[in-house]
């Protein structure tokens, strides 16, 4: 294109430029090739301008992204557990809160089941940290499972009992630990939301119910009952 108007600029300067004032073909043409280096520099210019241009918007662009990208790497690691990818404890209220505002209308209809591994320190005193972290990784991954698709594990649950029965079924398969074959047990308390409550007291009941399932003798599940304690 820009040679094209070069080429252009030549033909009009030779076409207008008269020849009757004694001027030889060599001085015109050099009167051209002056005219037409003039406008060469500046369309090299304006090309250069150009290309920089297009480099700071490629490069904006990149660093653009890469901000979105780091922005949204660091809210995942506010938001989640770096062992698990489980939500961690502020997402949690975070979820849990919205949910029982949004809740007020219909008590009751948020559910919270609060789900503790039964021997999970014999595990750690048997076969070390290590394993143990492997040990969680395991047990989120069954929780995943168990829930629905777009459920948020220990957040909404509709049907808290079959979630929690499919929960411990769950743990009856081992886990593989480092080459370590490990059953996983776990005692479940269930908590559902009446009209007053908040993120601590529905965490409160189920820690309640939690712990009435371990004195069982572990690997069941408890709801919540007004005027359950601590035995």
């Amino acid at each position: 294109m820009y040679k094209r108007q070069i080429l252009v600029v030549f033909v009009t300067l030779v076409y207008v430029l008269p020849d009757n004032q004694g001027r030889t073909n060599t001085q015109l043409w050099g009167v051209v090739a002056g005219f037409g280096a003039i406008i060469a520099l500046v369309v090299a210019r304006q090309l250069a301008a150009f290309h920089d241009n297009t480099r700071l918007i490629d490069q904006l662009d990149t660093t653009l992204t890469e901000l979105r990208e780091h922005e949204q790497r660091l809210r995942h690691q506010a938001l989640y557990d770096e062992l698990t990818g489980l939500a961690n404890r502020a997402h949690f209220r975070e979820e849990t809160t919205s949910a029982l505002e949004d809740a007020e209308a219909r008590p009751g209809s948020v559910a919270l089941l609060l789900v503790d591994l039964d021997g999970f320190k014999a595990v750690n005193d048997t076969h070390g940290h290590q394993a143990g972290d492997l040990l969680l990784a395991g047990v989120a991954e069954k929780l995943q499972q168990s829930v629905r698709a777009g459920d948020l594990v220990a957040r909404l649950v509709r049907d808290a009992e079959q979630t929690a029965q499919r929960i411990l079924r769950s743990m009856r398969d081992p886990i593989d630990v480092g080459g370590i074959a490990v059953h996983a047990n776990a005692s479940i308390g269930i908590a559902c939301a009446e009209e007053r409550d908040d993120v601590r007291t529905l965490l409160h009941d189920a820690d309640m119910a939690m712990y009435a399932s371990k004195h069982q003798g572990k690997g069941t599940w408890n709801r919540f009952q007004d005027g359950m304690v601590l035995s």
